[in-house]
């Protein structure tokens, strides 16, 4: 599957967002390694701005979020404001979707995570 594929099915995939929402395109090489790319954060407001989306806490490089941490292996994230540092927000997987063969060898899966009440 194209690149250019991948990336209109992502847009097509968060077309309508209510909240804060993350579109990730998770590359898995058939080594088992597992690379995360193409995350797209949706704002309420309609922007869109691409962030990190690999394990682990990164800072972010989307306008007034100070740094986003992901826990795949709980399909949980969350992250702080700029002028919010005290409050964290948090994104919880919603589904996932399955595409099959892409670049470069590799296999893709699509994956939604919805702003969520923070529980952790």
């Amino acid at each position: 599957m194209q690149v250019a594929t991948i990336a209109a099915a992502m847009v097509a995939a968060a077309s309508v967002v209510s909240a804060d929402s993350l579109t990730i395109l998770q590359r898995r090489e058939v080594s088992g390694f597992t690379e995360r790319t193409n995350a797209i954060w949706h704002f309420n407001n309609g922007q869109r701005h691409s962030t990190p989306a690999n394990i682990g806490c990164w800072v972010n490089p989307v306008p007034d979020v100070v740094d986003i941490c992901f826990d795949w292996s709980n399909k949980r994230a969350h992250f702080f404001g700029v002028h919010e540092r005290n409050r964290k927000r948090c994104f919880a997987e919603w589904n996932e979707h399955f595409i099959g063969s892409c670049y470069q060898g590799g296999v893709c899966s699509i994956h939604r995570w919805h702003e969520v009440p923070c529980t952790w």
